[in-house]
């Protein structure tokens, strides 16, 4: 299990549309991760459409800036146009806990010689649970996976490919305008034989 403390700031403010509209959706975010094996960034552009107030989908495509540390063995810096990638949506709000599920499919046309593909096509099934106090959010996450996705709150220097299933739990909680501080917990179990691609 690791824990990791992350700062997430948006470039653009994103567009949330009220619970009960319906209707096109698109944001534009810039996060980042950095520890001993380095800095990763990422400018995720998104665009989509709410179906319901219980179901949508959208597509988006990240750009990657990957800064290495030079103590990580084998490890190049390199930016590129990450795999773009389709989601369908479902959620269910309520008072006392809120529940959404996610599929994610993605194509493998990034450059898997720079490390921001693996190759092949990839997929991820996640569900949360979450409730907002004021203006922190407390959630839940479980998973299955045949690569390690990034999140909103952690950016790799690697992709990989390989059944996994994943778990996360903590609290984003919003600062100021477009820019939240959290903390999480998450683990990863792997089924199998499992590659990995290193930027």
């Amino acid at each position: 299990m690791i824990i990791a403390i992350f700062l997430a700031a948006s470039a653009f403010a994103q567009a949330k549309p009220p619970a009960q509209d319906t209707g096109l959706t698109s944001y534009v975010e810039f996060g980042g991760t950095t520890n001993s094996a380095g800095q990763v960034y990422e400018l995720d552009s998104n665009i989509g459409y709410k179906l319901t107030e219980h179901f949508a989908m959208d597509m988006g495509v990240p750009i990657y800036f990957v800064n290495a540390s030079s103590s990580t063995t084998g490890a190049t810096s390199s930016s590129g146009l990450g795999n773009p990638s389709v989601n369908l949506r479902w959620k269910y709000l309520h008072p006392a806990v809120n529940f959404a599920s996610v599929v994610t499919g993605s194509a493998p046309l990034a450059d898997s010689k720079l490390g921001l593909s693996t190759g092949q096509a990839t997929f991820d099934w996640t569900n949360r649970l979450d409730h907002s106090f004021s203006r922190v959010t407390s959630f839940l996450e479980a998973g299955f996976s045949n690569t390690t996705s990034d999140s909103r709150l952690s950016q790799r220097p690697y992709t990989t490919l390989g059944l996994n299933s994943h778990f996360r739990g903590g609290a984003e909680a919003d600062v100021w305008k477009s820019i939240s501080v959290g903390a999480a917990a998450y683990d990863i179990q792997p089924f199998g034989n499992r590659r990995f691609s290193a930027a």
